[in-house]
């Protein structure tokens, strides 16, 4: 049965005890974000111990939206693509997710055609300007700005807030 909270939005992500014991024991040790998709029926999940992204529908169903489950750095086809712990990803309006890559040291985009690329990001220190020259260290979670124009990254190891243009380059985000 379908249980839903007062917005409507639904809680419960089974059908039987069986595959909710399942999803939460086995599937997503350490899940890290959540996102709602832009059609608002799927729930992606970052899990970094298991090196993917997930998708779940208000059905129940879960599958693998990119990743092979070995950590890695390898851009292409979601089912080959691989990521080293992802901590947070964001889903734009387009239906394009962004994901902090954190010990790959990246942001990498799964556009709506299943491809996997790096949008920024270069191994040691911290570097505004466009991709590669960019360097993040360790981004843990990431949002759109509300024109989807920006991404905003906690660039944990560096202790910034970074904004990056969906053109790739990185700026440092500058509070009032």
């Amino acid at each position: 049965a379908e249980v839903k909270d007062e917005w409507g939005m639904v809680v419960n992500f089974s059908r039987s005890s069986e595959l909710k014991r399942d999803l939460a024991v086995n599937e997503f040790i350490n899940a890290k974000d959540i996102e709602i998709d832009t059609s608002g029926n799927l729930l992606l999940v970052s899990n970094w111990e298991q090196h993917v992204i997930w998708k779940i529908t208000p059905q129940g169903v879960a599958s693998i939206v990119a990743g092979t489950g070995l950590p890695g750095l390898r851009d292409g086809p979601a089912s080959l693509a691989q990521f080293d712990s992802p901590h947070g990803l964001c889903v734009t309006k387009s239906g394009t997710i962004y994901v902090a890559d954190t010990y790959n040291h990246k942001i990498r985009k799964i556009s709506t055609d299943g491809m996997v690329s790096t949008l920024v990001g270069h191994r040691g220190g911290t570097s505004d300007g466009q991709s590669p020259v960019a360097k993040i260290q360790a981004p843990h979670d990431i949002i759109t700005d509300p024109k989807g124009n920006f991404l905003l990254v906690a660039d944990t190891f560096s202790h910034r807030i970074r904004k990056i243009s969906i053109d790739d380059r990185i700026y440092r985000h500058r509070n009032p």
